[in-house]
């Protein structure tokens, strides 16, 4: 060991090396804090926009016979259903472009069957799918979705 560190001490380009590998150990440290502060923030930017959208439906979306059509606010369900539909496509095609991980998709894609599960998603969807375009594979990935389908 004495004699590595004489040996190091009497070359000076071994100095520069270690010295740029610690720095780029640090570097390295940094970005992944980085990263892992960027997922955070867009784990929670979703979150907040998930949360504000479950605040426009009605109270009684959730029920099996919710019947979309005989709705006076059938307008506002169908407005706070086109958005959650985008927020969904946004979240996929992040997952598409490797901009969140797979246990984060997995968690939103679960929420999204288990939305799909019930008749006030999938009435909505019915009409959303007809007059917007998200792209085959998104509307394959919902159609596709093991829900028991109500309607």
């Amino acid at each position: 060991m004495e004699y590595f560190i004489l040996y190091v001490f009497d070359h000076p380009e071994w100095i520069s090396i270690i010295i740029t590998a610690v720095g780029l150990y640090f570097v390295y440290g940094q970005l992944k804090a980085s990263q892992h502060q960027l997922t955070l923030s867009n784990y929670s930017e979703y979150t907040r926009r998930y949360s504000e959208l479950v605040a426009l439906f009605p109270e009684d979306v959730h029920k099996p016979d919710f019947i979309l059509s005989d709705r006076d606010d059938h307008d506002a369900i169908m407005r706070a259903m086109r958005r959650y539909f985008d927020l969904c496509f946004e979240e996929y095609d992040l997952f598409k472009k490797d901009f969140i991980a797979e246990d984060i998709w997995q968690l939103w894609k679960n929420g999204i069957s288990t939305a799909l599960g019930k008749p006030a998603f999938q009435q909505a969807w019915e009409i959303i799918k007809n007059d917007s375009q998200f792209g085959d594979e998104f509307e394959n990935l919902i159609a596709n979705m093991k829900v028991e389908k109500i309607i």
